[in-house]
């Protein structure tokens, strides 16, 4: 949910363009060519990122635990796992 709030956000903020699937769709491939803009997750994942040629899934996590006080504590070292390059996403 908090990826297709983000990409609303940038449609809504750019103000060009009507809000459809395929103009998410753009925003989306937008955050990964050069010059794009990474989408945040606000640190639960590093930035995310696709492009017209790539829609390979986060590849990185971050495990946390929440405390008895209700704040987050991360458990570990942020794991990354490798996609094949033939492994595009669709």
């Amino acid at each position: 949910m908090l990826l297709l709030t983000r990409g609303l956000e940038r449609i809504i903020d750019a103000k060009s363009k009507p809000i459809t699937g395929e103009s998410l769709k753009e925003v989306f491939e937008a955050s990964g060519v050069p010059g794009g803009t990474p989408i945040s997750t606000d640190g639960l994942t590093p930035p995310l990122k696709y492009s017209p040629d790539d829609h390979r899934p986060q590849a990185s996590v971050k495990v946390y635990k929440i405390n008895a006080g209700g704040s987050f504590e991360l458990i570990g070292q942020e794991r990354t796992i490798v996609f094949p390059k033939d492994s595009l996403g669709w």
